[in-house]
Order: structure tokens, then sequence, then C-alpha cells
């Protein structure tokens, strides 16, 4: 690498305003830290203590040394349920020095900055970084298998769970893979200060413990340590020959096979070489956690007898005590899903279990705003809808509205009661009214709403980097083929894939392209997020009608026949 792609930070002052911004970006919280001071009365505070702060600081980037009084942390263990005379049963909260994570933000928008911008991060990690949530590394899952699906192929996927992962990092590990980065000289030293020498104490009940060393992991509740982890994780990837999805510590393995008997010995062999980075890495896997499912719409291969094994053997071990045979979803399964990032995944992906546990938590949202209805005014009421009820409906809208439209259709009724309790209105009145006067989309345009939102930003390029070139505009797919030979109507439309049956045609690979080219040019033209999703919002809303018309024959709301 040339002297300008390492990461620098001695020879780079830290400005006035870099402090400032890292202070603006952390939460005034008024809960204390070790020295009893919240960044509540920090930041009021700031002006005045600014200047030996910014000293210190600077010191610290040019020296390659944390000062040890900064890397102490408080642990209040709070108690979860069940037996409290049971340490497992208690989480432990780490308090670290406010002053430790306003140079931590720091440090850690510094290196950030640096790790994109030469990216230095694989394009299969999703967690924690800018730009990348949830949705991206499930929708990257459901093209997959919409691929494999399409080539009559099967898919195997193992779900791996790490136990404790943060807490079992080994820093010389992490300091070398820091150093493969680009990460020397004063700067790794500086990390390696940050690691080293780390303690804590446990305080409970206004008595506090000694204080213990800290020899693995990244500090927890750090603003620096789930950078450090992905950074930990990030030659995961290029170990395996199929695709892996990483989200920080949830780790997806994926692999297809028209044979039965062939994917198996796939899916083994490269959760192999997963199995074998995780015991070099110090890293542990929870063998009660980690399933696997095979997606297939064969009911000869969900009736198959199929194996998928942890094992925990060095090269030239053979000891059967450190082989585990890993659990696999089925759709007879008392709980026929796994929860994959929020999202219950099926072995027919069918989502009827993820809507059936989002249809749960809306009927408690129900009940909520029915409690509230008589209460509160009816835009205090909108707040709580958008709050309790709406918040659910939009998480992941993108892959779970992949189900039938009858499975859909379910949660649809819930939103009609929600609109109707917030507006006081009687429990068969017309719901089409109450959406269009109070500005909320119904299900149905949500799912368009979210599509669409999401696809913007693959058309910008602002998502990750995994996406940019999975959907390609009729033009560019025919100049790759080889078959451009003059310019066509639907040139600028985006392709729609071929989809061999219907459930297919449901999922991203199709809809997410099918949704943008139906949209109006003047609204896909918008290059500005926000005005993006206000123009698209404003789009959906005017197509529902404003003068209601009853087409029901009797309609016991309307109190006529018509």
């Amino acid at each position: 690498m040339h002297e300008s792609d390492y990461f620098n930070m001695a020879n780079r002052p830290l400005q006035q305003g870099e402090a400032i911004a890292a202070l603006n970006k952390l939460l005034p919280k008024k809960s204390t830290d070790l020295h009893d001071l919240s960044m509540f009365f920090i930041k009021k505070i700031f002006n005045s203590i600014e200047r030996p702060l910014l000293y210190v600081f600077s010191l610290s980037l040019k020296t390659g040394v944390v000062p040890e009084k900064i890397k102490i942390a408080k642990i209040v263990p709070v108690f979860k349920s069940g037996d409290k005379k049971l340490v497992t049963n208690y989480r432990p909260i780490s308090l670290l020095s406010g002053f430790s994570k306003i140079l931590e933000k720091i440090v850690h928008t510094r290196l950030s900055n640096y790790l994109e911008s030469n990216n230095r991060l694989s394009s299969s990690q999703f967690g924690f970084r800018r730009g990348h949530s949830t949705s991206h590394p499930a929708t990257l899952l459901l093209n997959y298998i919409s691929q494999s699906f399409n080539q009559n192929k099967h898919v195997a996927a193992v779900f791996c769970d790490l136990a404790k992962a943060f807490d079992t990092c080994d820093h010389k590990i992490l300091l070398h893979t820091l150093q493969k980065k680009g990460i020397r000289g004063v700067e790794l030293s500086w990390f390696k200060s940050y690691l080293s020498n780390r303690k804590q104490y446990v305080s409970l009940g206004g008595i506090s413990s000694n204080e213990g060393l800290i020899k693995l992991g990244v500090p927890q509740g750090s603003i620096l340590g789930p950078l450090l982890f992905i950074i930990y994780m990030d030659d995961l990837p290029s170990l395996i020959n199929e695709p892996l999805f990483l989200f920080a510590d949830d780790t997806v393995l994926l692999t297809s096979d028209s044979n039965i008997d062939t994917l198996m010995q796939k899916i083994n062999s490269e959760f192999g070489k997963v199995c074998t980075f995780f015991r070099k890495y110090k890293l542990s896997l929870n063998p009660d956690k980690t399933n696997y499912l095979i997606f297939s719409n064969s009911k000869a291969i969900h009736d198959a007898s199929t194996h998928v094994f942890i094992d925990n053997n060095n090269e030239g071990e053979n000891d059967p005590g450190l082989i585990h045979e890993i659990k696999r979803i089925n759709i007879s399964d008392k709980v026929p899903a796994y929860k994959y990032l929020g999202i219950y995944l099926d072995p027919c992906l069918s989502f009827k279990y993820h809507l059936q546990k989002l249809s749960t938590k809306l009927s408690r949202a129900i009940y909520l705003l029915r409690t509230a209805k008589n209460i509160l005014p009816n835009n205090a009421m909108k707040m709580l809808y958008y709050s309790i009820f709406h918040s659910h409906l939009t998480y992941a809208t993108e892959i779970w509205s992949s189900a039938t439209n009858s499975l859909l259709q379910e949660i649809f009724k819930k939103q009609k009661i929600a609109i109707r309790i917030i507006n006081n209105a009687s429990y068969n009145a017309h719901t089409q009214p109450l959406f269009k006067s109070n500005k909320i989309l119904p299900l149905w345009d949500i799912i368009t709403y979210t599509k669409a939102v999401y696809f913007q930003t693959i058309v910008q390029k602002k998502s990750p980097s995994s996406l940019h070139n999975v959907w390609l505009k009729n033009r560019d797919l025919r100049i790759r083929t080889g078959t451009y030979n003059r310019e066509l109507r639907n040139d600028d439309d985006f392709h729609v894939p071929f989809s061999r049956t219907n459930q297919i045609e449901r999922f991203p690979l199709s809809t997410f392209p099918k949704i943008w080219n139906e949209l109006p040019a003047e609204i896909t033209f918008i290059r500005k997020p926000t005005e993006f999703k206000e123009k698209i919002k404003t789009f959906l809303l005017e197509k529902i009608p404003q003068n209601f018309i009853c087409n029901r024959l009797v309609c016991p709301t309307c109190h006529l026949i018509v």
C-alpha cells in the first residue's frame, strides 16, 4: 500500500469542530458514569472545559497513549428474571467515562471514514455501518433463494449463534487484523493502548468490588467496540466459497443445489470452514442456538433426513466429543421458523409465522389505542398510532410483504381497526376516507412506499455496494449481453427478472424493479431522499379518491340500499 493509504491520526491535528461534532452525536443521558458525571451535565459545561480536553485528546492521538483513568468501567448488574441468587439472571451494564466516549467518537469517525472510503471492509458485513440496515442482508438472502428456485434448486442456510462474541475477542488477533487494514505506527499503538490494561469493578447496592483486569473482548458499552468487532470478523467472508452475510456477529451461510445429498455435502464443507475460523479467532458457536433451514417447495425435501454438524476438531483430530449436530428448523416444529434479524424465516418462505407474530404485536397496540382513545385528542392518538402500531408495520416490510395477499389481508384488517380507533369511528366505518383525511397510507401503499424508498437508495448508489449491480436497466443488460443494437422505448426501465412461480414473483428481485418502473418519471428523477419520500407519499395519498362512494349492495354503515 502507498503511504497515503494508511490510517493517519498522529499527523492530523485535532480540530475544535471535531470535538463538538462528536459531543453532539452523543445522547444527553442523565445516567452517571463511574465519576458520577452524566453526558447531560458534560454537554452543559463543555464550553468551560473544551480547551483542556482538546489538549489531552490531541496528546493522546499524537503519542498513541490512552489515559488510564478513562479505561475503567463500572459494572452495574440489572436483574432480568428468575432466581435472584443466580448470577446468569443479571444483565451487566457497563458504565464508561463520558470523556472516554467523546474521544472514542472522534476516533470512530476518523476510522470509519478511512475504512469506508478505502473499501477496507467486506461487502458482506452490514452491521454497525452507515447506510447499512438489517433489510439489506435479508434482501440479498431472498434474492439468492429466488435465483435458486428459478433454477429448480433447493437452498440450505446455516444461521450461526456465537456465545458472548464481543467478550471473547482476542486482542492480539484484533491488533493484527487492524494492521492488515492499514493501521500501523502510532495509530496501532493507540489501539493497543486502548485495549490493554482496561479494568472494571462491580457496583451493587452502594458497595463496590475491587478492580479486575479485562484480558479479552472489546469494551462493553463503548463507542469503538462494535466497529472493532466487525473489523475482527472481516476475514471470514473471504475464506468461504458460498454466499455469507454478516450483521455484526449474526452470520448466515448459504448454498444451493438441485440434489439434496450434494446440497448437504456442500453446506457441511463450507460450514466446516466457518467453524475453523471461529476456533482460530477464539469465538465459540452455541450448538443449541445455531440452526439451519432448507428452503424448498418440495414436500419430499422437507421430509428428507439431513444432518449438519459443528466440527470443533483441529486438523488431524477426530474426537467424536467435539462434533455436535445442529437442529434443523422444520415446518412441523412448534416454532416453524428461525428469527433472523427480527424476521421469522420458515422453510417454505411463506412468512406465515412472521405475520402471526406481527399480528400479535399489532393486537397489543390496538388494546393500548382503545385504552387511550377516550383520554387523548385526535392528534395525540395519531402520534400514538405511529409510535406503537405503525413502527411494527413498517419494520422489514419489503421482506415480509412477499407473503400471499390472503396473509397480508389479516394485517390490513388490524390496520383498519387501528385507524377507526384513532378517529373514534364506529367499528364498521369505512376506512378509505379515514386514511385520506389522516394522511396515513393503507398497508398496500405502505408496501409500495417502503419498496420504492428502499430501491431509490440503490438507484442513487447510496445503499451497500453489494446491492449496486443486482438490478440493471434494460439498456445496460442488453449492452452486457451483447444484444444492444438500437434504442428501445423501455431502455430506461429496470429489467424485471423472469419468475418461474407466483411465489418468486412476489420476492424483492422482481417486485422492486416492477414498482419502480410504474412510478411517474417526475418522482424517479428525484435524488434527494427526503424530497423523494415526501413526493411518493403524496402521490400514493392522491390515488385514494377524494369523494368515497360505497359500492356495497347493502351497507350497514351507510344505512341504505344501493
